[in-house]
């Protein structure tokens, strides 16, 4: 039976292992999901460390929400990128 610690171990080590296929990159969205799973290791550490938990899961959850801001500014300057004329298709066109 797997305990939360290992599960958790197993997947910082799986991040370890795709940051190394990376080249040493570290992207936001595996990382937030790596470390969503050190919230259940919370529960096991009783009500003393119940401000951390909450504390920790506040920050997981604004990391998260300004990942997904910066995924959607990234969307909306491809879209208006693609979407105005280059300057090769102008002169081409003239």
């Amino acid at each position: 039976m797997e305990t939360p610690l290992t599960v958790v171990t197993e997947a910082f080590k799986e991040l370890a292992c795709g940051m190394d296929a990376d080249g040493g990159e570290l992207h936001l969205a595996p990382f937030d999901d790596t470390c969503a799973l050190v919230s259940v290791l919370f529960r096991s550490l009783g009500m003393a460390f119940r401000f951390a938990k909450i504390e920790y899961v506040t920050k997981l959850c604004s990391s998260r929400a300004r990942a997904d801001a910066r995924r959607q500014r990234a969307r909306r300057r491809r879209r208006l990128a693609a979407q105005r004329p280059s300057k090769m298709r102008r002169v081409a066109a003239a």
